[in-house]
């Protein structure tokens, strides 16, 4: 059986896993540095395809779903509104 291990700066907050079951997804939230970085997994490869990404927006988005093209994250323009 293989296994993964990776450490992350932050708590793992929402993890997604693709209908294919190809790709997981992670989103960390660094509550301290008020940052969201996001990881994308490759079962068949064992690789990172993505590996603590983080966008210029640093705290108000979050991981909605992913798909084996497409990663979707939700913006929020206050605490109270995702777009």
């Amino acid at each position: 059986m293989n296994f993964i291990s990776e450490n992350f700066t932050g708590k793992i907050w929402n993890i997604e896993l693709s209908s294919m079951g190809e790709l997981l997804a992670l989103e960390i939230r660094d509550e301290k540095a008020k940052k969201v970085s996001f990881s994308i997994f490759h079962f068949q490869s064992k690789k990172w395809l993505w590996h603590n990404v983080e966008f210029e927006e640093t705290w108000w988005l979050n991981l909605q779903a992913i798909d084996e093209e497409n990663i979707y994250l939700n913006y929020f323009s206050n605490e109270k509104n995702p777009e």
